[in-house]
């Protein structure tokens, strides 16, 4: 058996390391979107312990995270009752501000915390709010900022990494020049 391995490393030398140099170089732009369920309570007005017209609604969705770059790739947000989706977003990594994918009319900021290397989820901060159009929702009517509290949750894993893939491939080549070579030898 040592022998055989011996003689496969001999024969295969260059073949293999400009096969496995090839798939490392290829690979290196994986990455690792993950997403979460967002799940939150609006609360009282914001700054107050004063409840508003919409304190008790929920406000869910999901956002993607790149876990392995630190950045939020995706949101889609709505709250209950509400026409509008939140699904444009900016200044994440920590406080992601998101609005309605109309222009600014709702808004409001998602605390997920300041480092998202390898984040998990958790609670969201005390300083998250959304700002709501009153008396009705999506009316366009001066807007009042509600207080947020809930979780990031992981919704699914992250998506697998091209490099597994190409190093599966690169060892069935190099099985396919053993064979070869194997061949050609007897």
């Amino acid at each position: 058996m040592k022998t055989t391995l011996l003689q496969c490393a001999k024969l295969l030398g260059l073949p293999a390391l400009v096969v496995f140099g090839s798939l490392s170089l290829t690979s290196s732009v994986a990455r690792a979107d993950t997403i979460f369920d967002v799940n939150a309570t609006v609360g009282d007005i914001y700054g107050t312990s004063t409840p508003g017209l919409f304190t008790g609604l929920t406000e869910t969705g999901t956002i993607t995270i790149n876990t392995v770059g630190g950045t939020v790739d995706a949101i889609d947000l709505t709250v209950e009752g509400d026409t509008n989706i939140f699904t444009n977003f900016f200044g994440c990594p920590s406080d992601c501000t998101y609005n309605f994918n109309n222009g600014f009319d709702e808004f409001g900021l998602l605390d997920i915390g300041s480092d998202l290397f390898g984040y998990t989820g958790g609670a969201i901060g005390s300083d998250s709010y959304v700002a709501l159009d009153t008396p009705v929702l999506g009316s366009g009517d001066p807007e009042v900022q509600y207080s947020l509290s809930g979780t990031v949750s992981l919704a699914s894993a992250a998506t697998p990494e091209p490099r597994y893939y190409t190093a599966l491939l690169g060892l069935v080549f190099i099985g396919s020049l053993v064979a070869v070579r194997r061949r050609r030898l007897a």
